[in-house]
């Protein structure tokens, strides 16, 4: 996880954690200063839940301005959960007091409801969201326009999200890939076609789509590492 910013973007400190990276931005357009905190939960329940203890500590160095974005790792309610067995509600509690405790808010999105795939097909499909933007009250007031939009991606088991907070610091975002275009060839068209190779094979009838989606996949990530 990379957090990086254009040279508009005014950060007085950065602090990493082992699941967090956290940046203190000084807005000159608004006259306020707030905390972005980027987040990469575990996927173990039990040591999620103390990295939920540790954000409530950490959060009154963070004053009453900020908003907390990336992978959470975890869902609220079954409602956030396509295929597969439902959860036993129990095993929301967790994530629940997360958001309750510190008063926390979801700034929503615009797109598809999940950002994680477990790329099975058929009905082994499993979608969830386990990736949001949550803020403070004070936060959503400063900046009400704050929107996150799920944008598809073939080469990975998560969406990709993009987070815009005002237009001026819209390109303060988690980054996730690196691009190289210096690389031989045109790698933008490699990624076209393998997209299109895998709607192909979704729309076909015959064959055994699951293993052809599959190394189609993996033909993509290959462009996308390029």
């Amino acid at each position: 996880m990379a957090l990086l910013w254009s040279n508009e973007i005014k950060v007085t400190k950065v602090i990493g954690t082992s699941f967090t990276i956290e940046a203190k931005i000084e807005d000159e357009e608004k006259k306020e200063s707030w905390w972005f905190i980027g987040i990469y939960a575990s996927c173990d329940y039990l040591i999620r839940r103390g990295q939920w203890e540790v954000i409530g500590r950490r959060k009154a160095g963070w004053g009453k301005k900020w908003i907390i974005i990336g992978e959470f790792n975890d869902i609220v309610s079954n409602e956030e959960k396509w295929g597969g067995r439902n959860r036993d509600d129990r095993s929301f509690q967790d994530f629940r007091n997360l958001v309750d405790d510190n008063q926390l808010l979801d700034i929503g999105f615009e797109g598809k409801p999940w950002t994680w795939c477990n790329n099975w097909y058929g009905d082994g499909e499993v979608k969830e969201r386990l990736d949001r933007g949550l803020c403070t009250l004070e936060w959503s007031q400063c900046f009400s326009e704050a929107n996150c939009k799920h944008i598809e991606s073939h080469a990975s088991d998560h969406r990709t999200r993009w987070y815009q907070v005002s237009q001026k610091i819209k390109n303060c975002r988690v980054e996730l890939l690196k691009w190289n275009s210096s690389k031989k060839g045109n790698s933008l068209e490699r990624i076209n076609a393998c997209k299109n190779k895998i709607e192909d094979i979704k729309a076909s009838i015959v064959g055994n789509k699951s293993q052809q989606i599959q190394e189609a996949k993996k033909q993509l990530k290959a462009a996308y590492d390029v």
